[in-house]
């Protein structure tokens, strides 16, 4: 039989940002559990009593931190800035000019040039200075979104972590908590960039740097 606790543990399942903060103590436990009494009475298809999904969130919160995370550690903190962030519709032209402006721009050294495609948008990151080359290559094209004064916070750290489960999480929720916007996160093998605004880019190499720079 299905208890009250198991079905508590599912909604938190479903919700690692809650999960987590449960686990560092950050969560008004009363609080949380007044939201999701609905949803449990809704599951048993009977009252809850408000204190007994305050139990079960308790008995949670001692189970998570008997588990303990693999830390994240990364090897190398960079900087890219200004990055201009800019978003046109998906389509073969489009692919096509934005592969051209790779291979003449990101093929120069230390240019920044990342290009995302999604099932309808085509995004482009590049250096600031070539923001006017970009809309150029485009020609009458309006973007559907365009954003200066971007910084790429780049992480590098040991293959090892891609069958980590979290290490990606861990570091989201450290900058998300902080009160920083992250604008978009990109990932490769060994690494993750964290584009945010420039004015917020030292606070986030502060924050990365005290708790995953590996200092040996």
């Amino acid at each position: 039989m299905t208890s009250i606790t198991d079905y508590v543990r599912n909604i938190l399942d479903k919700n690692q940002f809650i999960s987590e903060n449960l686990r560092l103590g950050l969560l008004n436990t009363s609080q949380y559990a007044r939201d999701i009494q609905a949803q449990v009475e809704a599951a048993l298809y009977k009252k809850v009593k408000l204190q007994t999904i305050v139990t079960s969130l308790n008995r949670i919160k001692t189970e998570l931190e008997n588990k303990i995370p693999v830390k994240f550690v990364v090897d190398d903190i960079q900087l890219k800035y200004p990055i201009s962030d800019i978003v046109y519709h998906k389509n073969l032209d489009n692919y096509q000019r934005a592969a051209s402006l790779h291979s003449s721009i990101g093929a120069e050294a230390n240019n920044f040039f990342n290009l995302i495609e999604g099932n309808t948008e085509t995004n482009i990151f590049v250096n600031s200075k070539y923001l006017p080359e970009v809309l150029a290559k485009f020609e009458n094209q309006k973007p559907l979104y365009v954003r200066g004064e971007l910084a790429g916070v780049i992480l590098k750290f040991d293959a090892k972590y891609m069958n980590s489960p979290g290490g990606i999480f861990q570091v989201i929720s450290q900058v998300s908590m902080s009160g920083v916007n992250i604008i978009e996160v990109l990932s490769t093998y060994t690494e993750i960039t964290i584009f945010v605004d420039v004015a917020d880019s030292q606070k986030v190499i502060e924050i990365l740097k005290s708790n995953f720079l590996n200092v040996q």
